[in-house]
Parts: structure tokens; sequence; C-alpha cells
């Protein structure tokens, strides 16, 4: 998002001449110093009975897998300032389900179950202990699932991440919701960029914080409030993602399709790929976003025009008429290290 870009004016925090945001710093700064790293930041996208509108006789999905996921989008991280200071559009892995048309080796479950072993693996080995979600009610179902059905691979293994629980000798996941955040310590003036009203309150809940805001419950609400301050990020899709997940299952599912049916099911995961990509990129901006104003004064906010810039030094004038002894010195120029945090 743009820095230097937004001005403070007493308590209240303005994106432009109309709207502007409250926020509760202490209160962000204790919930979001509850994610311990390193933390893997992710999206999924998947389908279930809900996308099935033809009845196809093979049916991917059942009681025991409910949803299925066929796109899974991530980024590492270290700590909060890796994310603060990387290019974060280059740290995102993907891992998504692949189909050949007339792949007579193509086997749906066989791929899905190597995929989530390698998800499991991977985190273990790196020993991930958090996972960090914009919304993770469904995303941590599916994946209390996959590490139970997998027991076998934290034999003689610790983790942080995957936490069994005695009573019932299942496996809980450490997982971290980003919108309890949004949703409670940040509050929006109800006002677009140009002064219009920017969405019926009837439909959002009020802000905890100020008069007449609100409470904005998703990344998606998030970037179209503060479009003016993310208008170089092309986070524009025309696709519903539910239209997208149905053409996924059928892609997925299908015996018999022709080649224009194929591709067209095929585009369709792409551009689902993509909505998770861009909302894994929106994840770790917010992040970027929330840590400028837990960890950095206002004058220091790489967000927050400054207006007091410290005037030059003079330089020292040579007194005159003094008479100097004639030494030789030397001058040596040294570079001071400096931190690369960027990402490959």
């Amino acid at each position: 998002m743009k820095q230097n870009s937004i001005t403070k004016i007493e308590d209240k925090y303005y994106v432009n001449k109309h709207q502007y945001f409250l926020i509760d710093k202490k209160e962000i700064k204790s919930k979001m110093s509850k994610i311990a790293f390193p933390a893997i930041i992710m999206d999924t996208e998947f389908f279930n009975r809900s996308h099935d509108h033809n009845e196809m006789n093979k049916q991917l999905y059942s009681e025991e897998d409910h949803d299925i996921v066929y796109v899974l989008q991530y980024s590492f991280a270290q700590n909060f300032r890796e994310i603060y200071t990387r290019n974060n559009r280059k740290s995102i892995k993907s891992m998504t389900m692949r189909r050949n048309y007339n792949d007579n080796h193509y086997n749906f479950m066989k791929q899905y179950d190597m995929t989530i072993k390698s998800f499991i693996n991977m985190c273990i080995n790196k020993g991930i202990k958090t996972l960090v979600f914009a919304g993770d009610a469904n995303d941590a179902k599916i994946l209390k699932t996959w590490i139970n059905r997998n027991k076998q691979l934290l034999n003689n293994k610790k983790s942080e991440l995957f936490i069994l629980n005695e009573e019932t000798h299942e496996y809980d996941v450490n997982t971290y919701d980003i919108y309890d955040v949004l949703n409670r310590n940040m509050s929006f003036s109800n006002f677009d960029k140009n002064g219009k009203q920017f969405y019926d309150p009837k439909n959002l809940k009020p802000g905890r914080m100020g008069e007449n805001t609100l409470s904005l419950p998703s990344l998606k609400k998030f970037f179209d409030y503060m479009r003016t301050l993310s208008k170089n990020e092309n986070f524009k899709e025309d696709e519903d993602i539910y239209k997208l997940c149905i053409s996924a299952l059928k892609f997925y599912s299908y015996d018999v399709a022709t080649l224009e049916q194929h591709n067209a099911w095929n585009k369709d995961v792409k551009m689902a790929k993509v909505h998770c990509y861009n909302d894994v990129l929106k994840l770790l901006y917010l992040i970027d976003f929330l840590y400028a104003f837990m960890f950095f004064s206002d004058d220091k906010n790489k967000y927050i025009k400054n207006e007091k810039k410290a005037a030059p030094k003079p330089r020292a004038k040579k007194p005159k008429n003094v008479e100097t002894k004639n030494t030789l010195t030397s001058t040596v120029k040294t570079k001071k290290n400096v931190k690369d945090f960027s990402t490959k």
C-alpha cells in the first residue's frame, strides 16, 4: 500500500478527505503477539456438496471429507519484520491439484493424499508453530482432519503446530484468525473516497470505536475501503469464487468431457488460483500495515505523513587566519553492514 499517505488528526487516521479509521494499537499488539513464529500465512480454495449442481456420478467429497481442497497458497515468515521489509509478492508458493486431458493415469484422491502428506511434513520439518488465516473456521476443520488421518507422520517428532489432546487423543491445529483484530480493534467511517456512503450500515456491524463507524468483516471490504492506498495493486476479479469452485468440482470429477469443456473448467481453476494468491497477498499486506501501527510511533510509521522534516545541519566554516600544521591524514571510507531481508 502507498506509503506516506495517511494524515492523523487527533485520534483519527485519514485515508483521504472523507475516509478515516480508528485503531486500538495496544490491543492489536497484544493479540498479534499470540502468533508464534515461524508461521505460514495461507489460504485455500475447496469444493463440497454445495457446489454440486449436476448430481455427478463421481463424488470426490464425502461425509468424512466434506471439503476438498484443490488450491493451497502459502507464505513462510520467520517474524513480523520479515513480512514488513520483503517483497511479499515473491514470497507466495502454491500447491494445486492437476489434471491433463485424456490422462489415463489421473487419480485425484491419490494426488490429494500426496499433497496433504507433503504439506504436513513441510510444516513439521520447518518447525512451523502457527497457521495464519483471514477467516479460519473452515480451514481449521480441514487441517484438523488432515493431521488426524495422518498421525503416523508425527511419530517420534515434536510439533508446536499440531497439539495432541490427551483426553480425546486427537490433534488440534494452532491457527490464528486475523479477522478478530480487524473486526474488533479497527473502526471505519462510513464514507467512500467521494464522500458517499460506503456501505449500508444495516448490513455491517457498527465499529467499537467512534460514532457512526463500521466494522469491516473481510479482506475484500478492507481493501475496497483502502482503494486509494492500494490502487496500484491488481486485485480486481470479475468472477465469483463460488462459481469457480463449481467449475473446479466438474473439472476434477468428470468421466467424459470434450476438450472445450476441459479447457473452460481448467481456466476457471486457474482463476481460482489467482483469487487464492490475491487473498494471501492481501493478508500479508494487512499484517504489514498492522505491524507499522503496532511497533512504530506515528512520526516513524511509513504510512503516515510526517510534515516535520529535520532541517539540515549547517556545515562548519573553516576559521580564517589560523595557522595549521602541515600534517598528512588519510581517510578510509567504510560501508556499514546492511542486512538484506528480501527473500528469493
